[in-house]
């Protein structure tokens, strides 16, 4: 499993203890288990039953109280921050080597790095 899978993997645990916590309140037992489903269809890369389930779910959430709304934002919003984190680091890297005289692969040359990386056939 990559880096992201389990980054993703991680979020929707993180999103499952907060329902889990509140569980038994008006919107949060529904809610986890459509999540259950969402992050079991991704473990399966199940993405049109992911994408059903997530937006199930989300109905859901629109039912929690405030707070609890609230504390699954937290976990999206920290989730998103080191994304956006990662990604800037990679910018700014490719923006250094570039600077020293590197060049840059196209979108089709890391494609084929990847691919050869991972000793898959071209």
């Amino acid at each position: 499993m990559d880096q992201t899978s389990s980054n993703i993997l991680r979020l929707f645990d993180a999103v499952l203890n907060v329902l889990n916590r509140h569980h038994g309140e008006n919107g949060a037992t529904e809610a986890l288990e459509y999540l259950k489903a969402a992050r079991h269809n991704y473990e399966q890369r199940d993405i049109d039953r992911m994408v059903v389930s997530l937006v199930l779910a989300l109905q859901q959430t629109l039912r929690l109280r405030l707070e609890v709304a609230q504390e699954i934002q937290d976990v999206i919003r920290e989730f998103t921050n080191l994304r956006s984190e990662n990604a800037a680091k990679m910018i700014k890297m490719a923006q250094e080597y570039e600077a020293r005289g590197g060049r840059l692969l196209s979108q089709s040359e890391v494609l084929e790095e990847v691919s050869r990386r991972r000793g898959s056939p071209e």
